[in-house]
């Protein structure tokens, strides 16, 4: 069983791909959504937090985790992988490979806070290409915006407007979304950015990374089976879970 773990419920962006690749494996997510969002939190708060929903999707039965969340793989991974050796992935590393070896020299980041403070993507793709050229930009308002189901609204797409336009003056090639709330508005964002600049979706190459790192494939059935959790559970969070992933889904509501 794989277990999936995001402060809120942008990891479903990493669950849904990972569902298309592999669906005959078993699947359980937990979305902190009692304290997302995670990027305006100390680097102590997020590891402990973190640990402790990583902690308990391993107690329900989790072989194996993905940190679908770029502030917690940011401040709490290595952490993570020294208690449980080659049994997690991040978000970070699969993408930073993905444009590392890719042909766009010119790159934007957006992300939390605490993601872009850590300056991983920059440093983890100068590391291995120190051609290219890495701009990185918080965008804290994002997060909350898709949490509360503002991805209608004429003022989301006005904010998404304003923070991209400084990337825009700087002429990038590619955009990074760094964080897995992103890709709920990954249309918004391409429009914004226009048809000159590649937005892929992070999802997509996060779950070919878990594929291709633990030797997955369709562990023998048709279908899986999806169990789903959350630490706050309303109705606007089931609103947004069920419209995202294209069906009802059965939402928990567990305490950690």
């Amino acid at each position: 069983m794989i277990g999936v773990f995001d402060s809120g419920i942008g990891g479903l962006t990493v669950l849904k791909e990972l569902i298309k690749k592999m669906p005959g494996q078993d699947y359980i997510y937990l979305g902190d959504t009692a304290h997302v969002p995670y990027g305006n939190r100390s680097a102590d708060v997020i590891s402990k937090l973190t640990e402790q929903a990583v902690d308990f999707l391993f107690q329900q039965g989790a072989e194996r985790v993905v940190v679908g969340c770029n502030t917690a793989s940011a401040k709490a991974l290595s952490m993570l992988e020294n208690k449980y050796p080659e049994k997690i992935i991040g978000v970070i590393d699969p993408v930073t490979d993905y444009f590392s070896k890719s042909s766009y020299n010119s790159i934007g980041v957006i992300g939390t806070r605490a993601t872009i403070g850590s300056d991983m993507y920059s440093r983890d793709i100068n590391k291995m290409t120190p051609d290219k050229q890495v701009y990185s930009l918080a965008t804290p308002l994002l997060v909350p915006l898709v949490e509360e189901n503002f991805l209608s609204r004429p003022e989301t797409e006005s904010i998404l407007r304003g923070y991209l336009d400084v990337l825009k003056l700087k002429k990038v090639d590619a955009l990074i979304l760094g964080c897995t709330h992103y890709p709920m508005m990954l249309d918004l964002i391409k429009k914004s950015m226009g048809v000159d600049c590649h937005v892929p979706n992070p999802a997509v190459i996060v779950a070919e990374a878990v594929a291709t790192s633990w030797s997955l494939g369709s562990a023998g059935k048709l279908e899986g089976s999806r169990r789903y959790m959350v630490t706050d559970l309303t109705d606007n969070v089931q609103e947004i879970a069920n419209r995202f992933l294209g069906h009802d889904i059965n939402l928990e509501k567990v305490t950690l």
